[in-house]
């Protein structure tokens, strides 16, 4: 029996051969979406791109790995719909997720909660009646994550083993915030090594170069230069600005900025910084007797002859106690015969006070806690892709506290 054949295809036939090249088509496509789709995971796994930052544009990828911007235009709405990137709603993509994330951790949790590093886990439990203590700055962080409708977790510092660490990069956070880079510099440096090779954004207190993040610091220079403006009103002219022995931190040079540009303001010449022992927090009468007669012996030369010093910075409020004590044994009533000035506004909560009657007649308040809340919104712009790649540095201004005046 001769068969024989149409000499059109039938309709069926014509489906069936649309549909066989259009999946083949698809194939094909899809060969090269998954090259760029493995590449773009391999990146945002090993820190290439980290959370918050931005993909390269479709123009480079597509320039790069050699293939059409409609396959790189596919491979990113892929990753779009799996929660890893997102658009920024112009030409920008953000990485939002590890593709490493264990299944439901990252999205459910993890990645809506924001750690906090500090020593002072406790802090809502806090005797301190003034903010000037450091605990209050994570205070102020864990406030504007709450505001922000997120989780926030508390980190304590002196407890923080490598083997935590590691186990925090396992199922990380969307954002870490480190307010105690400088009582802990060690374990912070390893955490931030950490935290960089898993991509996981991260913002410090502080001024820190070597952890290569955003900052967020106070105007120490503006904070001195106001407190000086206040004794030079008090008609203070022998001013000296003091620093501790062995001297550590970023923000003394940039004290003794703000206290000469105001000396100089006021026509007088800046005096050479003094130097005071170092003060350590002391709960026995003992001990700070044996500290405040350290001091005169720093403060002896100061204190004597036709020019003596008629006021003093101090390094902060912990000292102006000590200090004071010392210019008594030398036969000087503070804030009458040398004004005495504090920084940082605690010293209300100073035990030393219990040893020595006198108060600051001035301090500086940093504003911990807006300190905190500026970590978490810079923290925030730079996990919405709002920040260029370079670090960023923000500077909240201190606040002049005048404790009594003449």
């Amino acid at each position: 029996m001769k068969t024989s054949f149409p000499s059109q295809a039938s309709p069926q036939m014509s489906v069936e051969s649309s549909f066989f090249e259009e999946a083949t088509n698809v194939a094909v496509e899809a060969r090269p979406r998954a090259r760029v789709v493995a590449y773009l995971k391999r990146g945002i796994d090993g820190g290439q791109w980290g959370l918050g930052q931005p993909l390269p544009s479709m123009r480079t990828l597509s320039e790069e790995l050699q293939v059409n911007r409609r396959t790189v235009r596919s491979a990113i709405e892929l990753l779009n719909d799996e929660g890893i990137i997102r658009s920024n709603g112009g030409k920008m993509h953000i990485v939002t997720a590890r593709t490493g994330a264990p299944s439901g951790v990252q999205p459910s949790l993890m990645q809506h909660t924001i750690a906090v590093l500090t020593r002072n886990v406790d802090f809502p439990k806090s005797q301190h009646r003034q903010t000037g203590w450091i605990e209050f700055i994570a205070q102020g962080a864990v406030e504007a994550v709450n505001g922000a409708g997120l989780h926030a977790m508390l980190l304590n510092s002196q407890r923080l083993s490598q083997e935590g660490i590691e186990l925090l990069a396992s199922a990380p956070p969307r954002g870490v915030v480190l307010t105690d880079i400088y009582t802990v510099p060690e374990e912070i440096s390893e955490l931030a090594a950490t935290l960089r090779r898993s991509g996981i954004p991260f913002v410090a207190y502080g001024n820190a170069p070597n952890l290569d993040c955003d900052l967020v610091l106070s105007d120490h220079r503006e904070g001195s230069y106001q407190l000086t403006k206040c004794l030079l009103a008090r008609g203070r002219k022998r001013i000296f600005n003091t620093h501790p022995e062995a001297r550590q931190g970023y923000w003394f040079p940039l004290r003794r900025q703000g206290y000469e540009q105001a000396m100089r303001e006021a026509g007088l010449e800046p005096l050479p910084d003094l130097e005071v022992p170092r003060v350590d927090s002391t709960f026995q009468e003992d001990e700070f007797d044996r500290t405040a007669r350290r001091c005169v012996g720093f403060l002896i030369e100061a204190l004597s002859g036709d020019e003596a010093c008629d006021a003093l910075l101090a390094p902060s409020d912990g000292y102006v106690f000590p200090l004071a004590r010392a210019c008594r044994l030398l036969g000087k009533e503070p804030n009458r015969d040398v004004d005495i000035v504090g920084y940082d506004n605690y010293w209300r909560d100073v035990q030393m006070s219990r040893f020595e009657a006198v108060e600051p007649l001035a301090t500086v308040d940093k504003n911990n806690l807006q300190m905190g809340r500026e970590l978490v919104q810079l923290l925030s712009s730079r996990l919405a892709g709002e920040l260029p790649p370079e670090p960023q540095r923000r500077v909240v201004a201190p606040r002049l506290v005048v404790t009594h005046s003449e």
